[in-house]
């Protein structure tokens, strides 16, 4: 699987689920902060549900989940 391909995996499984999960924070940084831990953990699990080397999968959901959210 290419890099390109496991960030488009990683990137769809957490356009599915992750929800508008901002609204239950007071402050912007404290939402910032769920939605890059909520990204990062449903781009993980579709990596290695896929079969992606753990080290390579923590790496692209790190990637990818920063686009959605910065920790």
């Amino acid at each position: 699987m290419t890099r390109d391909q496991m960030e488009e995996l990683a990137r769809g499984n957490i356009e599915r689920h992750l929800g508008d999960i901002a609204e239950e924070y007071e402050d912007e940084e404290s939402a910032a902060d769920a939605i890059y831990d909520e990204a990062y953990t449903l781009a993980l699990d579709a990596l290695v549900d896929a079969g992606v080397e753990h080290a390579t999968a923590r790496e692209v959901a790190s990637s990818v989940a920063s686009c959605f959210a910065q920790p």
